[in-house]
């Protein structure tokens, strides 16, 4: 067999020849100013003044989003052929799930509308939009093909203070968190504003409407991706216990920390062996668009974390729902506020109910279980998916990478690298 030599190019750290083995990954480089870089102004602006210009700019910045986002999902076609792939998925049924990660979704700020805490901890809702109207434009895919969803941490807290707001207890759904609209009210993530986008750059001769779903969003009606036919759904993949029909328990292949573990049926899909199960929940494409970040234990939270500790429902119960002692998540309370039932370290402790703290033994020693820490959190749920054939697509949003903190408590720093990537393999 004839060697062919492999092309040298020069780099930061020498001549080093290219490297055409393993998965591919898509890279393109762009100006973090002309993409959402300054949309959080705008967007107040926008929502306080009702200043048209301010919206002219947002839309101008995510058409730029749109076109190098063309060429970085343009070029991994060419080394994967995906595209083939999600058509073939689509028509039988499934529907694309974007996977934003919302670690924190206080984008908008609600008494202000301006830039809130949560923002440099979440993938950018500009970001998802321009990739939404790509899936749409180009692989000719209705917007009622596509649905969001996102277990994040403190959605349901964000939902309980926003509600807590008002005068005699208007409730805020999580839904309408991640829409960041609830009416007249303005909070949360920004999900609307990608569907007020998509409404407006489509071609008129088209039937979808991005803006069908918003509804739902705010009244919490909740609808399986089967049977929203003509609408873009948003989903709560933490909220399973209120309706027992949402969950699934898959097993886990060569699982470290879990033998098997429950999702959401929107990802996982339906009961194979129940038809009207599998109607109902036709399982998806998982569009994975994490924000490149640091992290406090993993270095760094990207492709694998955002589905490897993002997939994990908060609100699953082990037994009875209204005893409320969820699987994956602590305290047991209606709102848990971490998934601390998932191993993030080797040695796990045992928690006390009742004050919340590491159980103790009675020579004093903390009750711990030896595990495979992070790393086999991550891997097992990823594999438990990959398991129900979900094809999975990584789009990185590294437009404005975040130092310092990736917990949206506002000290992240965000630095400017102008990057997007993709890949099919979220290790890569």
């Amino acid at each position: 067999m004839a060697y062919q030599k492999s092309t040298v190019v020069d780099s930061p750290i020498g001549s080093v020849g290219l490297d055409k083995t393993g998965s591919a990954v898509a890279v393109v480089k762009m100006d973090p100013d002309k993409a959402y870089v300054g949309v959080p102004a705008l967007l107040q602006s926008f929502i306080n003044q009702a200043d048209p210009d301010a919206w002219i700019k947002i839309k101008e910045r995510i058409d730029y989003l749109y076109t190098y986002l063309d060429q970085l999902l343009t070029q991994l076609d060419k080394e994967t052929h995906f595209k083939k792939k999600v058509k073939s998925e689509v028509k039988t049924g499934k529907k694309l799930l974007f996977k934003p990660n919302l670690v924190n979704p206080h984008n908008i700020d609600r008494l202000t509308h301006g830039e809130g805490l949560g923002n440099p901890a979440c993938t950018e809702w500009p970001f998802v939009a321009a990739l939404m109207r790509w899936f749409h434009d180009k692989l000719d895919i209705s917007y009622y093909q596509m649905t969001i969803g996102e277990a994040a941490s403190s959605t349901s807290l964000m939902a309980r203070i926003f509600s807590n707001s008002f005068d005699g207890g208007r409730k805020i759904t999580t839904e309408a968190v991640i829409e960041g609209r609830s009416g007249d009210f303005y909070g949360g993530w920004g999900f609307y504003f990608a569907r007020k986008y998509l409404a407006e750059t489509h071609q008129s001769s088209h039937t979808d409407n991005p803006m069908n779903g918003y509804e739902e969003s705010i009244l919490g009606k909740y609808l399986p991706p089967g049977e929203a036919t003509d609408k873009l759904m948003v989903y709560d993949l933490n909220r399973l216990y209120d309706v027992a029909s949402k969950q699934r328990t898959v097993p886990v292949p060569d699982g470290v920390n879990y033998k098997e573990i429950t999702l959401h049926k929107v990802i996982v899909g339906g009961e194979r062996n129940n038809p009207q199960d599998m109607k109902d929940y036709p399982g998806c494409v998982l569009i994975n668009v994490p924000r490149l970040k640091i992290h406090a234990i993993d270095l760094l939270t990207n492709a694998v974390k955002n589905i490897g500790i993002g997939l994990y429902p908060m609100e699953v119960a082990s037994e009875d729902p209204q005893d409320r002692k969820w699987k994956y998540a602590f305290p047991y309370d209606l709102i848990p506020g971490m998934k601390t039932e998932i191993p993030h370290q080797v040695w796990f402790p045992s928690m006390d109910e009742k004050n919340d703290l590491p159980l103790r033994g009675i020579n004093g020693e903390y009750a711990v279980t030896k595990t495979g820490g992070i790393s086999a959190t991550q891997a097992d749920v990823i594999k438990a998916t990959l398991n129900q054939d979900i094809f999975m697509i990584h789009v990185i949003d590294a437009i404005q990478a975040v130092n310092i903190s990736h917990q949206g408590d506002g000290t992240g720093i965000k630095i400017n690298e102008g990057l997007a990537l993709a890949s099919l393999n979220p290790v890569a």
